[in-house]
């Protein structure tokens, strides 16, 4: 079905492959995941990027070794604020560098990535200044912009975040 016509098919067995935790039957699938992440069409390629992040946290090295770089280049060109959120949280929970280094490159377009990336990057905020407090300047920028947001859930949480990296 990673194959078949109807997007919302593929979709919805890319959303089945994330709960399968077995090796054997994700393996011979990988290519296919691949090849949705470059579907025309968003469900796919928001529910190809979940499977992407699920496969390699589960089995990392053996079955998508370049699943972190995978999603760094598939966050770059990707456009869905769905499909964007769903590879920034791989990349947040399994290659944390990169996240940053996209958040450094991306710093301004933030608040066109949509409320569950913005939130995102506040629990990344809060991640990082909490292991390392002088990482505190690389994020300040990107929480006055959150701050301004027309999402209330997100000024919330950036004036939370702010509150919580100044005490």
């Amino acid at each position: 079905d990673l194959n078949h016509p109807n997007e919302f098919v593929r979709g919805s067995m890319l959303r089945f492959l994330c709960k399968v935790k077995d090796e054997e039957i994700l393996g011979p699938l990988i290519p296919s995941v691949k090849a949705c992440l470059e579907h025309r069409h968003p469900y796919v390629r928001k529910n190809a990027a979940l499977a992407v992040f699920h496969t390699h946290r589960l089995f990392g090295e053996n079955l998508i070794p370049d699943g972190p770089e995978i999603m760094a280049e598939f966050l770059n060109q990707e456009t869905d604020v769905a499909a964007r959120r769903n590879a920034f949280m791989m990349m947040f929970n399994e290659a944390e560098e990169l996240a940053i280094q996209f958040l450094a490159h991306n710093m301004d377009d933030v608040g066109k990535y949509g409320d569950g990336f913005a939130l995102l990057v506040l629990e990344l905020t809060r991640r990082v200044c909490r292991r390392d407090p002088t990482q505190k300047s690389r994020f300040v920028r990107v929480l006055f912009q959150m701050l301004s947001s027309n999402s209330a859930a997100v000024s919330y949480e950036a004036a939370w975040t702010l509150v919580t990296l100044s005490s």
